[in-house]
């Protein structure tokens, strides 16, 4: 009984002083972040506890698991050698072995990706392997822990098993050389580290987290609920409201009903990452910087969510992209954030509702993306050509040149995944109405970017920036609003926030992008939109009718090609059918744009095409070129 109880006494201190050691890092992690966002130098007060119970709460969970394994190897170690130091040494020792044994394995994954996670890979084709590694890795074990466990069970337990053999095995290693080294002066020093340091490391991790709870406002007309939904791969005229018939999105009909409609709203980019970080911040693509696969959101930027956060608002999100993941800093600001890939609209709902209940009259700032409609348009089925294609280049080179009959098929999936989508967005609205927040609040549904259909000769988005992947729905409903608006004029995602900024006076800079949806336009407005990844960055203008895009040569897996200086007339020729580059309008356009290009390629990227020679002589007038 004596060997139990040393193995308990030991296996408990130690546990107790790596859980607390653990807040205690996470408190200063939470400090240091603090200081590096400048939140305490700019009055952002709760922000900056926000971001110190968050810290602080991540230090809880891997102390939490580092506790675990300290347990283990000291409570095993002591009960085998019968000597507190030994148990001491075990748990010391755990922290670097472990260390070295998670960079190994990391290093080993990085390098060989590829090969491991073949399917992966290949729907990010050229990325560098550590960007893939920490943008998949996460969310597959996600999945295997949380969202499907009982198919990976025997996985789980044997992962838990080798975790508990280890650290039994270093801690008897450990211990036993110790033993014969320093056989007394470990205890002495143990104790003394435990009489001294315990106590105070205790106390400051139960005081960061109650520091870590800052007090919210109260919901009320300058406080309204601000819900924001983001439907991924959603062109404007694959919506009832927007011209679809039959209708796949009876829900977002009936919203439109009562809402301001958004006529010509674009997108800044033709995939979803610069998109949605345009929607999250305000900002061009070229000043937040988010435009590859291996860019993020810097930490320095003052989102939407941390400025709804420092106005007392509760701040949640729940994705189903991996593309959303918070490794490229979409999580910034938000109190809670729930990425579960791959999963349907209505479990994304339904975590969001879960959240949402509890709240009461704390105002909130909810955001949630549904990624429903994005390839591979819902269940797989693998008696249609390329319906058993495991990433898009396979399923493009299945499908490019299929008949019409298959065309219609994938082209009925596609409206079978808004129709599914749109159900899930009428379920949150139910939700919503039946609580009692959605008279006063603000709703607004947007998507990312749209989906071609073999409108220019190909599939899918991020190509090209035509409109069927950047004119996107728009549809707002404020607080107390009845009555329907159909408004006809260019807007951009970037005025989502700049709209909520204005009138909500959020705090922050006024330094946005974007306008106020709310106030018409008293000159003519520019929209940029670009796009940098499957070959040279291409850029985009839209001022009025006219909308101009540079030359460009892309390569999008075994597919590729090159597009000239294009022109368009989007009002008589609303399918860009027509180019019209060398016309006069055109090549004022153009030359405009070009003139743009230096200040919108992105950091670090390629440069973009040349001009074409009418063009550059426009621009040699004009004393830009020699």
């Amino acid at each position: 009984m004596k060997r139990w109880r040393l193995a308990g006494w030991v296996g408990a201190r130690s546990a107790g002083l790596a859980l607390a050691l653990s807040v205690a890092a996470g408190f200063g992690a939470g400090v240091r972040e603090i200081a590096a966002q400048g939140y305490a130098s700019h009055g952002y007060w709760r922000l900056a506890l926000l971001a110190l119970r968050g810290a602080t709460q991540t230090g809880l969970a891997v102390g939490f698991l580092f506790a675990c394994l300290v347990f283990i190897a000291a409570s095993a170690t002591a009960a085998i050698i019968k000597r507190r130091g030994a148990g001491w040494a075990a748990a010391v020792s755990v922290a670097p072995v472990a260390s070295a044994v998670v960079l190994i394995l990391r290093a080993g994954l990085i390098s060989r990706f590829p090969t491991l996670f073949p399917a992966a890979y290949a729907s990010a084709p050229g990325i560098a392997p550590d960007t893939v590694f920490w943008v998949f890795l996460p969310p597959l074990v996600y999945h295997i822990l949380l969202a499907a466990p009982g198919g990976h069970w025997a996985d789980i337990a044997l992962i838990a098993g080798l975790v508990v053999c280890a650290s039994m095995i270093i801690g008897v290693l450990v211990g036993l050389v110790l033993r014969r080294v320093y056989p007394d002066a470990v205890d002495a020093k143990s104790r003394r580290i435990f009489a001294w340091f315990a106590p105070p490391l205790v106390a400051l991790g139960v005081a960061a987290l109650l520091l870590g709870t800052p007090a919210t406002a109260a919901r009320d007309r300058t406080h309204p609920d601000v819900i924001l939904i983001s439907i991924d791969t959603v062109r404007a005229d694959a919506l009832g409201c927007y011209g679809a018939a039959p209708s796949p999105s009876p829900t977002l009909d009936g919203f439109a009903r009562h809402a301001d409609r958004y006529v010509r709203a674009y997108a800044p980019s033709s995939w979803t990452i610069p998109s949605h970080a345009g929607l999250l911040t305000g900002l061009s693509n070229h000043r937040h910087g988010a435009q590859t696969m291996d860019t993020r959101l810097p930490d320095s930027l003052f989102t939407l969510s941390e400025r709804m956060a420092e106005a007392g608002y509760d701040t949640g999100a729940f994705v189903n992209s991996f593309m959303l993941s918070p490794r490229y800093g979409f999580g910034q600001g938000f109190g809670e954030y729930v990425m579960d890939p791959d999963s349907p609209g209505e479990r994304v709902v339904d975590q969001a509702l879960t959240w949402l209940k509890p709240r009461g009259r704390r105002p909130v700032f909810l955001f949630v993306h549904l990624f429903d409609p994005h390839w591979p348009y819902g269940p797989a089925d693998a008696a249609l050509p390329g319906g058993a294609a495991k990433d898009f280049h396979e399923f493009a080179a299945a499908v490019l040149n299929a008949d019409e009959n298959v065309r219609r098929v994938w082209v009925a999936r596609y409206r079978e995944a808004v129709r599914h989508a749109d159900h899930a967005v009428g379920r949150l609205f139910a939700a919503l109405q039946a609580s009692g927040r959605w008279n006063d609040a603000w709703v607004i549904v947007v998507s990312d970017h749209g989906e071609e259909w073999w409108d220019h000769g190909f599939l899918g988005h991020a190509v090209t920036l035509f409109d069927e992947v950047l004119h996107v729905p728009l549809l707002l409903k404020r607080p107390g609003q009845t009555a329907a608006r159909a408004i006809d004029r260019p807007v951009s995602l970037l005025d989502v926030p700049a709209t909520l900024v204005e009138e909500l006076q959020l705090p922050g800079a006024r330094d946005l992008d974007g306008r106020d949806l709310l106030r018409a336009d008293a000159e003519p407005r520019s929209l940029f939109a670009s796009s940098a990844i499957w070959g040279e960055p291409r850029f985009a203008l839209i001022r009025g009718c006219g909308k101009g895009i540079t030359s460009y040569h892309w390569r999008f897996g075994r597919f590729h090609g090159e597009r000239p200086d294009s022109y368009y007339d989007l009002c008589a020729d609303p399918a860009e059918a027509h180019n019209g580059a060398e016309v006069e309008s055109g090549l004022t356009l153009l030359s405009q744009l070009w003139m743009q290009t230096g200040a919108m390629r992105p950091r670090g990227g390629v440069a973009a095409s040349t001009p074409s020679p009418l063009v550059r002589e426009r621009l040699r007038d004009l004393g830009y070129l020699q």
